[in-house]
């Protein structure tokens, strides 16, 4: 009884018997009292259902009848989805107006031909009303004039999650309706559209997509649906050939999608790809993805830095990448945050620990930099021996912009009456990134200074040199010997051509900024050359030990 139960709604919700929402349970009652008549007006396999303009759909291979899909069920019709499109503008942020595939609709809207368009696309029983889409239109209006749409066709998600499924179909075709109107009829490029959709919303899009014979200019589907769709051939599910830029956010470590995205994101955090999505529209630099093989393999320290083309930023930029890559597809990992905005920067610390003889314990370090400082993150945990190295990635919650100082903690786990001491001879944090190092040479006793420098290039034919920074400790009679080197150096070779200035920041950094028209040296080639050094005549504040006893 329950297969035949399940062959009725193939043919009962398209013919009305059984409305959109709550009410369905009732008709499954009236279904399995009319069993004998119903069974009459079941399809033979392989038929389709017209609905115009949007034109006909089968309950044939591969939209049904396989292994993925073993039941062979229609789409709704338009009227029992009842789609809705709602435009959010910047003229009209919290109030939407409804517009059609009807021009004069379109007219007289907001709706302006010389922006961008994203739509918006809710899943599996959710709603064009609720509230992370029009929320995600907000954050949009933050930082770019844009047509928003929020796709509504709650009363089609809102049933069994199978005929969910198949009515994507016909809500992709009403999506791909309105962008031929716009094209056709008002002289609006598809390029100019990007459609969002999230779990059956993102096959909704491939579905648009599809039907516009991939000119879309971007699809981005937020961790779209499996159930129904892995497995099955590219025109049922979201491919890389529905758009002309495709990438996808999946928020957990599960198997994914084969050939889902141009681009695939995989983010450490369930359930909550929208979420990162209208994060990343003000926090572009918050969600880097590292190109890798495996989660495993991102976690065990692997693929990093970015490489030399950079890393895609995942979200509301990801297309910022378009074209840094040859691959038809690429998988990027990245992890996130728990709660607050989800962003996060990595860096590598390399420790290496100074000390008498081998202790227990665990070791931490916390970066300071000129845009804030960072909690501590433990390092290594165990056996702590004298000249040891240690590595490991952290992810940091806020971007600390150019580090000027590492802390460096130990942590002794029992109680030891001899009150050993450890203490690291040698950190290295290295950006995500850029790859940018920060190298800080921490002494055990006091007598050292701190240098900070900063070396930048301005010129016609260095502009395309990064700045490069370094920061390190010396002993005293090495930063006078250095002092008077820099000094010699610049009168007798440099001078002529440099112009030096100096912008001192708080302790316990100074930044030397060096400007050039004329030299041939990169800051890196310029740096290694001048070593660690700074014009004598600038004071410099004495920075304490930085070791942390027992």
């Amino acid at each position: 009884m329950a297969n035949l139960l399940a062959w009725v709604e193939v043919t009962v919700k398209p013919a009305g018997c059984c409305p959109p929402g709550p009410s369905a349970f009732s008709c499954w009652l009236l279904s399995e009292n009319l069993m004998s008549v119903l069974f009459v007006a079941l399809p033979t396999p392989g038929k389709e259902v017209c609905y115009e303009p949007f034109g006909c759909f089968s309950n044939d291979e591969p939209w049904a009848g396989t292994l993925q899909r073993p039941l062979k069920i229609f789409p709704w019709s338009p009227e029992d989805i009842d789609t809705r499109f709602l435009l959010h503008t910047n003229e009209n942020p919290d109030n939407y107006q409804l517009i059609t595939a009807d021009p004069d609709t379109i007219d007289a809207s907001n709706f302006r031909l010389d922006r961008k368009t994203r739509f918006i696309i809710h899943g599996f029983i959710d709603k064009g009303e609720e509230n992370w889409l029009p929320d995600t239109c907000r954050k949009m209006f933050q930082v770019e004039e844009v047509n928003c749409i929020c796709v509504d066709w709650r009363r089609g998600s809102r049933t069994t999650y199978t005929q969910a499924v198949h009515n994507t179909r016909v809500v992709g075709a009403e999506i791909a309706y309105l962008v031929q109107v716009l094209s056709t009829q008002l002289d609006y490029s598809p390029e100019d559209v990007h459609l969002i959709g999230h779990s059956l919303g993102a096959h909704i899009a491939a579905e648009a997509g599809r039907r516009l014979g991939g000119q879309v200019g971007r699809i981005t589907g937020l961790d779209p649906a499996e159930p129904c769709f892995q497995g099955t051939p590219e025109e049922v599910r979201l491919d890389p050939s529905d758009a002309m830029f495709v990438d996808v956010i999946h928020t957990d470590i599960a198997p994914i999608v084969p050939f889902l995205g141009t681009c695939n994101f995989a983010a450490c955090n369930h359930l909550r790809s929208y979420k990162y999505y209208g994060s990343s529209i003000l926090n572009p630099d918050g969600f880097l993805g590292y190109p890798c093989a495996s989660y495993d393999e991102f976690q065990k320290d692997g693929c990093f830095p970015c490489p030399s083309g950079g890393c895609p930023k995942m979200g509301h930029y990801a297309d910022q990448f378009k074209g840094k890559t040859s691959a038809v597809e690429q998988t990027f990992f990245l992890n996130t945050g728990d709660s607050g905005n989800f962003t996060r920067w990595r860096y590598k610390v390399s420790v290496t620990l100074s000390g008498q003889k081998k202790v227990s314990g665990h070791i931490r370090i916390a970066l300071y930099g000129s845009k804030g400082n960072s909690e501590q993150h433990e390092v290594f945990k165990g056996s702590l021996k004298p000249d040891a190295i240690h590595m490991r990635d952290i992810d940091v919650k806020l971007n600390v912009g150019e580090i000027q100082k590492v802390k460096f903690l130990w942590y002794n786990n029992v109680i030891n009456l001899f009150r050993p001491t450890l203490g690291a001879s040698r950190i290295t944090v290295q950006s995500g990134e850029d790859g940018t190092e920060c190298v800080s040479f921490i002494p055990s006793k006091s007598g050292y200074f701190f240098l900070s420098i900063t070396l930048s290039l301005q010129s016609t034919h260095l502009s395309n040199h990064p700045s490069t920074h370094l920061c390190m400790y010396l002993p005293e009679f090495v930063y006078m010997c250095l002092c008077i080197f820099l000094y010699i150096h610049l009168v007798s070779y440099h001078l002529p051509r440099i112009q030096p200035s100096l912008h001192l920041s708080i302790h316990p950094s100074i930044n030397l900024s060096i400007c050039s028209s004329q030299l041939s040296s990169s800051p890196s080639d310029l740096l290694q050359k001048i070593k660690y050094t700074l014009l004598r005549q600038y004071s410099i504040w004495q920075e304490q030990d930085t070791g942390v006893k027992a």
